[in-house]
């Protein structure tokens, strides 16, 4: 993000010093532009998010097309620190041995969670003003957004048999449900679809490279999607394979609005 504020930086220090007589580009031709946006996150760790690109087409007159394209993937390999054993902290070889070979199993051991979503729109803006620095536009926009998750755990037990430890497994993986571990939210795949009414301004800082914000108001419909879960055990008192299906198919709707300070930077050809 902070690539973004230095180019938008360096392209405004250098219309400041450009010839003033310079014109912006109109958009009441054809044409075309890319843009990336930047959207604060003013409730998580991660103050900004950039996980979008549009495409804009000038059809004239003020009328354009615009295709919103996003991808989104978090992944945490659960993998914990683990204390190596040190042969002082006990009495004999044996518990020391002992300790090391939990050590050794625990390596194996994880928890991993990823969790994303891709997503794609397609609108219309019209342009009030079609020339000079400062133009605001409105416009709306159908969206689809895709979420996935997953989450793969894995874990190495021994079980005492008289003098000797018998080792097993646990494997367990979980398609459709996946959770952050820094902060215990679920994520669960689903398929959402939207409907939304924007406005914003661009301000053109040289030729065809703008910056702007925008404001958006819709409404969502999502359609969560089934867990399934799948054990694997190698212990023979364990059932060797265990599947379960947890129904979470249905329909619901989300009505809100959002006032996203949402930086772009475009360039119009």
């Amino acid at each position: 993000i902070s690539l973004l504020f230095t180019i938008a930086l360096v392209a405004l220090s250098f219309s400041f010093v450009a010839n003033a007589q310079e014109e912006t580009k109109k958009t009441d031709g054809i044409g075309l532009a890319f843009e990336i946006q930047a959207v604060p996150n003013l409730t998580g760790a991660n103050w900004f998010q950039m996980d979008a690109i549009r495409a804009r087409y000038t059809l004239g007159n003020g009328d354009n097309v615009r295709l919103n394209l996003g991808f989104n993937r978090n992944y945490d390999n659960g993998k914990g620190a683990l204390t190596v054993p040190v042969r002082d902290d006990y009495a004999t070889d044996d518990a020391f041995n002992t300790a090391m070979e939990y050590y050794e199993h625990n390596l194996n051991d994880f928890d991993r969670n990823s969790w994303g979503h891709f997503t794609i729109g397609l609108g219309y803006e019209h342009f009030f003003v079609k020339e000079g620095r400062l133009r605001p536009y409105a416009g709306c926009e159908f969206n689809l957004r895709w979420n996935f998750a997953k989450s793969h755990s894995f874990d190495e037990y021994g079980v005492l048999s008289g003098t000797d430890i018998n080792w097993y497994t646990t494997d367990i993986v979980t398609r459709g449900r996946a959770f952050d571990p820094v902060t215990g939210t679920a994520y669960n795949k689903s398929f959402v679809w939207g409907l939304g009414a924007f406005t914003g301004v661009d301000f053109y800082l040289y030729k065809g490279l703008y910056i702007g914000a925008e404001l958006n108001l819709g409404v969502n419909f999502e359609y969560k999607g089934d867990v399934v879960r799948t054990t694997t055990n190698d212990n023979p008192a364990l059932t060797a394979e265990r599947t379960d299906e947890f129904t979470n198919n249905g329909a619901g709707s989300t009505f809100g609005y959002a006032v996203l300070p949402m930086l772009r930077l475009g360039w119009e050809f």
